[in-house]
C-alpha cells in the first residue's frame, strides 16, 4: 500500500480521519487518498478494497446469460426434401464428441499460511459456485505442497460453471488474496501441468482421491448444485450456505484448540468464567447461532474448550469463523466433532457424556430415596 499505512485494529480506527463507521452495513470503511474504498474484514483481521460493482454486474450478468441460454431447450431442426426422401438423408448423423470445456483455475501467488475457507470464501464470492466432489460432497479445491509437506502457495479450483473461470481471473488476477490491491497472486486457466504437484494434506477438498464415475451421483450432484444456482439472490450472488447434513451425533459439537496456555490458566484462574463468555458474545455478534454449553478443559496443554450448539449449521459456522484466528495471541484450531474425545479438567479426568450418566445415575437414586 502506498502513503500512510492502514491501521490494523479498532483501537486505531479512532485516531485516522479516512476511517468511519457503516451503520447501514454495520462495517467500518476507510477511503484512501486515490478513492478507492475499502471495508474492514473482522474474521481475517485485515482492509478489502470494494470491487467495481459495474464490473462485477458485468461479469455476473454473463454469468447467468450463459446459464440461461444452457437452459433453453434447443428445436430440433428436420429437413425437408422438395420430392422424395432420399437414403442418405434418413441417415443419422454421427455424434460429434462433445468438447470438454474447462471450469478450472490454478492460483499460484497464495499466502503460505492461507486457509481452505479462506481461499473458498473469496473465489465464491467473485468467481461463482464452487462444484463439489461427487463422493464426499466438499468444495473441489485442491491446494499443493512443497516437499517437506508446507503449503506452497498454490491451489486448484473447480467451478460448478465455466464462464466462473474468465470470472475469476478478470476480478483476482495480480491482486492480492487478503486485500484485493495489487499483488502476488496469479488466476490462470488450469491446464495439465498442474497434475505434477504434490497435494497439500491440510485443507484439501479431495482426501479421498479422484472418485469412479458413479452416473448416478454425479447427475444427483449436479442436480444438487443446479439447485443451489438457482437459489443465489439476484443482489449479492454468492454462495448459499452449504446444507449440513447431519453425520452423526457429535456434528452439533465444536473443539478449539490454542484458547489458552497452561501457564495463562494459573496465572489468570478467572479465564474459567471469562473465556465462555468471550465465545458467546462473539456467536452473537458473528451469528454463529444457539450454543447450548461450553466447556473449559483447564487442566490441558492444547488449550482445549469443546462448544455444543443447537444445530449442525450453527457448528458449522463457527468453525469458519474460529479456525485459523488468532486469539490472545494464540492461533486457534478450530473443528466439528466426529468422535467423543475425553480431555481433563479442574477436578474431573471424565468427559460430558460420562458425567451425564453419573448425574442421571444420581438423580434416580435421589428419586428412589423420596420414595
Amino acid at each position: 500500500m502506498e502513503g500512510k499505512t492502514f491501521p490494523k485494529s479498532l483501537e486505531d480506527f479512532k485516531d485516522d480521519d479516512r476511517v468511519s463507521f457503516d451503520t447501514t452495513k454495520g462495517v467500518y470503511i476507510l477511503e484512501s487518498g486515490d478513492g478507492k474504498e475499502f471495508e474492514w474484514n473482522e474474521r481475517h483481521s485485515n482492509w478489502v478494497e470494494q470491487m467495481d460493482e459495474d464490473l462485477v454486474k458485468a461479469q455476473q450478468s454473463a454469468y447467468y446469460a450463459a446459464e440461461e441460454q444452457d437452459d433453453t431447450p434447443q428445436e430440433s431442426k428436420k429437413r425437408k426434401a422438395d420430392g422424395k426422401s432420399t437414403a442418405s438423408s434418413s441417415k443419422k448423423a454421427k455424434k460429434e464428441p462433445t468438447e470438454r470445456v474447462n471450469s478450472s483455475v490454478y492460483v499460484t501467488g497464495l499466502p503460505h499460511d492461507a486457509k481452505f475457507d479462506e481461499i473458498f470464501d473469496i473465489f465464491s464470492r467473485k468467481g461463482g459456485l464452487i462444484a463439489n466432489n461427487v463422493d464426499s460432497e466438499t468444495p473441489k479445491i485442491k491446494m499443493y505442497a512443497n516437499e517437506d509437506g508446507s503449503f506452497k502457495g498454490e491451489a486448484l479450483i473447480t467451478f460448478f460453471r465455466p464462464e466462473s473461470v474468465q470470472m475469476a481471473i478478470d476480478l483476482l488476477d495480480a491482486t492480492d488474496l487478503r486485500t484485493y490491491m495489487s499483488g502476488d497472486m496469479r488466476v490462470q486457466v488450469a491446464d495439465m501441468s498442474y497434475k505434477k504437484h504434490k497435494e497439500y494434506k491440510a485443507g484439501d477438498g479431495d482426501k479421498k482421491g479422484r472418485p469412479g464415475k458413479d452416473v448416478a451421483k454425479i447427475k444427483k450432484m449436479t442436480e444438487k448444485m443446479n439447485s443451489r444456482l438457482a437459489d443465489w439472490d439476484d443482489d449479492d450472488p454468492q454462495v448459499v450456505e452449504e446444507e449440513v447434513k447431519p453425520a452423526s451425533k457429535f456434528d452439533k459439537t465444536v473443539y478449539v484448540k490454542h484458547m489458552f496456555t497452561l501457564e495463562e490458566m494459573e496465572e489468570e484462574p478467572e479465564l474459567l468464567l471469562e473465556l465462555p463468555e468471550d465465545i458467546r458474545e462473539k456467536a452473537e455478534e458473528e451469528e454463529w447461532g444457539a450454543i447450548t454449553t461450553i466447556d473449559v478443559f483447564d487442566k490441558e496443554p492444547d488449550g482445549v474448550v469443546k462448544i455444543r450448539f443447537k444445530d449442525a449449521k450453527s457448528a458449522m459456522r463457527a468453525v469458519m469463523n474460529m479456525d485459523g484466528r488468532i486469539f490472545g495471541g494464540h492461533q486457534l484450531e478450530a473443528y466439528v466433532a466426529t468422535k467423543r474425545e475425553v480431555y481433563r479438567k479442574s477436578d474431573r479426568d471424565v468427559d460430558e457424556e460420562e458425567e451425564e450418566r453419573r448425574l442421571k445415575k444420581y438423580g434416580e437414586e435421589l428419586e428412589k430415596g423420596e420414595a
